[in-house]
């Protein structure tokens, strides 16, 4: 059961990583500019991940508290 469990959860975590370098690309190919917003927003959703999986608190109750980092720091 933990085998399976893992395997989903990197196929989730891969189809995440694949589909923001497939949006990043798609907008790189077709206007030959990097929206570095978006690459900003991206990385800060993924360090909020990041963080409250080593914290081990959970990602929903630590999301106002991101938000107002990330609003401060104007991420």
């Amino acid at each position: 059961m933990l085998l399976a469990q893992i395997i989903v959860n990197g196929l989730l975590i891969g189809g995440l990583y694949g589909l923001m370098a497939l949006g990043m690309a798609l907008v790189w190919g077709v206007l030959n500019i990097v929206i570095w917003r978006t690459a900003r927003s991206s990385c800060s959703a993924l360090r909020h991940l990041l963080s409250v999986h080593l914290a081990g608190i959970d990602p929903f109750a630590a999301l106002p508290v991101a938000m107002l980092i990330m609003f401060a720091f104007g991420t």
